[in-house]
């Protein structure tokens, strides 16, 4: 059963099962053209204020639990809403955070009501923005505006996985609607994936507010980072460039420090303070994301160890499955 609030009827949840009813898919290309702004604040609407709280299919919106929104046939969505931890809106004007990881058949359509700001940390999909289809592979980040029509949708053979804020309007008018309008631009989008995964997972947890308060400090700097509030430079940046162009290296503690021109354990101090873990696993978190990128593709699961620094498939697994959560071959098996 749908639950409404003050913003939905009964006409508004007539109208966007009608919408629902029929695959998304084929029509989503015209659907700006055919269906008006009030259709599609009332499905985004309706999306927010019932997908959080379990499975919505395209005919129906119901569910068992509260942290698991399905568009499409194996999406999955970890959220946390305002409405369940207060402090969100009322210290950070955060409307939601989400963890989503969208299938290749998701699709959604949305008028955008709040500022969105989403990080592509693996993988692809495609966003309307400016009236087309643009493409957004990992490290790509688009803000989206209040009143802007949007549509997302994943592309076939493709899974994406995305970091999602929405932040109250009014809370954030005043930095937000400062920030040009770039469309998608490149950015280091895991920070922020690590921080929305802390709160979460402490949310569903121990919820201790003063944890999860540190954690929504960080997933706000994070998230203003990526949409041009640079705050104070990231002095580590050159490392990581350099470590990303040569993954199959066997990197070591020394190496990086080396190259860092500063001590091992300056390193580990300035990494936990930028990156919130250790240089290693930092070293991991590149090889992972970047083996993300190349299991979409064509290559074998050997050849991709290769390629981000294992010598053979084993080791290679162990460690995808420690920090996706599912073996390479399950991964590509999802697709």
């Amino acid at each position: 059963m749908v639950e409404t609030d003050e913003f939905m009827s009964e006409n508004d949840i007539s109208t966007i099962r009608g919408l629902m009813s029929v695959p998304l898919w084929p029509r989503l290309d015209g659907l700006f053209f055919q269906y008006g702004e009030q259709e599609l604040i009332i499905a985004t609407r309706v999306a927010v204020a019932n997908g959080l709280r379990g499975n919505m299919s395209k005919n129906d919106v119901s569910g068992p639990g509260p942290d698991c929104l399905v568009p499409g046939e194996s999406t999955r969505v970890v959220s946390v809403h305002s409405s369940q931890l207060p402090i969100m809106k009322n210290r950070w004007g955060i409307y939601w955070l989400a963890l989503a990881d969208y299938s290749s058949d998701f699709a959604d359509i949305s008028a955008t009501t709040c500022y969105d700001i989403l990080a592509t940390f693996g993988g692809q999909g495609q966003r309307w923005i400016d009236g087309q289809w643009r493409t957004m592979k990992t490290n790509d980040v688009f803000l989206g505006r209040p009143g802007q029509a949007a549509g997302q949708r994943g592309r076939p053979n493709h899974r994406w996985h995305q970091a999602i804020v929405l932040y109250y309007p009014e809370h954030r008018a005043a930095f937000l609607s400062q920030v040009p309008a770039a469309g998608i631009v490149h950015a280091e989008a895991e920070p922020l994936r690590s921080a929305i995964q802390g709160l979460h997972r402490e949310f569903v947890g121990p919820a201790s507010g003063d944890v999860m308060d540190a954690w929504l400090t960080l997933i706000d700097a994070q998230a203003r980072r990526l949409i041009g509030d640079p705050g104070p430079p990231l002095r580590l940046t050159g490392l990581w460039q350099q470590v990303e162009a040569d993954l199959a290296r066997a990197w070591t503690m020394a190496d990086l420090a080396g190259l860092a021109n500063m001590s091992e354990h300056h390193l580990w101090l300035l990494c936990r303070q930028e990156a919130l873990t250790s240089p290693m696993h930092y070293v991991t978190r590149l090889r992972m994301n970047r083996a993300v990128g190349l299991l979409d593709g064509d290559h074998t699961i050997d050849h991709v160890a290769r390629m981000v620094g294992y010598e053979d498939a084993f080791a290679f697994s162990k460690a995808f499955k420690r920090h996706r959560g599912m073996s390479p071959a399950h991964y590509r098996s999802t697709k």
